[in-house]
């Protein structure tokens, strides 16, 4: 068994108006075959045109523990777990923000590279549902609604820690 740590950017699409670029860690229990990971991503503001002069945006936090099995370099995980979105309108005649818890499954595919005893890097794709979808209004009418489905590109250098 060891315990792994890693860190890198994402690309995500499906969770904002447009491609959300972030960052994620994620820490590890692997043994052989299996391992146990917890991944908490956050992404920056993604915006979009509503009228002529105004906007909206969102950017999503989450954790989601996942189990993975290991099969040598490839890798596949399963998850499921919270995040909040915050949404903002602007340059319009009454802005506003708002939050919402969300809900995520997850399925992770990738391939641990190792780059020396102890460090990897580990390009992924991850994709998945969202359970709890959010739907933001401006006077009623909707101007964004999160996807059921996204997807996150990522890159993590990692390193054994145990």
């Amino acid at each position: 068994m060891d315990f792994a740590l890693s860190i890198g950017p994402t690309l995500s699409l499906g969770t904002a108006p447009d491609p959300a670029p972030g960052a994620s860690i994620a820490a590890m229990l692997r043994w052989t075959r299996v391992a146990l990971r917890l991944d908490v991503r956050a992404e920056l503001p993604a915006d979009r045109t509503i009228d002529p002069t105004g906007t909206v945006s969102t950017n999503v936090a989450l954790a989601i523990p996942s189990f993975c099995v290991r099969f040598g370099i490839p890798f596949a995980c399963a998850g499921l777990g919270p995040g909040i979105v915050w949404s903002r309108t602007d340059a319009i005649s009454q802005p506003a923000s708002d939050r919402a818890v969300i809900l995520m499954t997850a399925g992770r595919f990738g391939i641990d590279v190792p780059l020396g005893a102890r460090l990897y890097i580990e390009p992924a794709l991850d994709v998945g549902a969202n359970m709890l979808p959010h739907v933001i209004k401006v006077d009623g009418v909707t101007v964004h609604e999160m996807s059921p489905v996204w997807g996150t590109l990522g890159l993590h250098l990692g390193g054994k820690i145990l």
